[in-house]
């Protein structure tokens, strides 16, 4: 019988507890807050579609320029000899006849 006394014992404090109240506009502040984390995030201004394009556009061009003058400039040497290079780099060739 003493287990019945101590369940007495904790029912009586359960039914002194008060219940917890909230400030008048609680629910209304949370749903608002949980509301804004499920917002999508705008795009922010690096990586809108239209700067993307722009940029990708700008390095095409940048990049075609490039390679069209490396390709003039290696159309405009002359082909020469071992010799020639070899002259160059300070090198000397011994010809064998």
């Amino acid at each position: 019988m003493d287990t019945n006394r101590l369940l007495e014992e904790h029912l009586q404090i359960l039914n002194e507890l008060k219940e917890v109240e909230t400030d008048q506009f609680f629910y209304t502040r949370l749903k608002t807050k949980m509301e804004a984390k499920n917002v999508q995030p705008s795009w922010s201004l690096p990586l809108k579609p239209i700067w993307v394009l722009g940029t990708l556009i700008v390095f095409v061009a940048l990049n075609s320029l490039v390679l069209t003058q490396d390709w003039n400039e290696q159309r405009s040497v002359k082909a020469g000899t071992i010799q020639d290079f070899a002259s160059v780099y300070g090198q000397t060739i011994a010809a064998p006849y």
